[in-house]
């Protein structure tokens, strides 16, 4: 896996003067976006590299050995996408 995103597939992160609710994708969005860039990465990848910056992500696309570490960041996560991985986890809980 590349240490590094493509500054294209960067178009897939809000600048600061856009809405939340209109600019966040889901993982899976992302991911896909990815793929269109050509940029062929495994979803358990991409949660990697969420978690390695810190970036909340909901826990099935996370190894079990970074479980209690996706948990974690969850539970603190102030940011933006906070919201997001909340709507995502409860939908599929139900």
């Amino acid at each position: 896996m590349p240490d590094y995103i493509s500054s294209s597939t960067l178009s897939c992160v809000p600048s600061s003067t856009q809405t939340q609710e209109s600019t966040w994708q889901t993982f899976e969005g992302i991911l896909q976006r990815l793929h269109q860039e050509g940029i062929y990465i495994d979803a358990e990848q991409l949660a990697v590299f969420f978690l390695s910056h810190g970036l909340p992500v909901h826990l099935r696309y996370v190894p079990d050995r970074l479980k209690q570490r996706a948990i974690a960041i969850n539970q603190n996560y102030q940011g933006d996408m906070a919201q997001l991985v909340d709507e995502v986890e409860s939908h599929t809980q139900d």
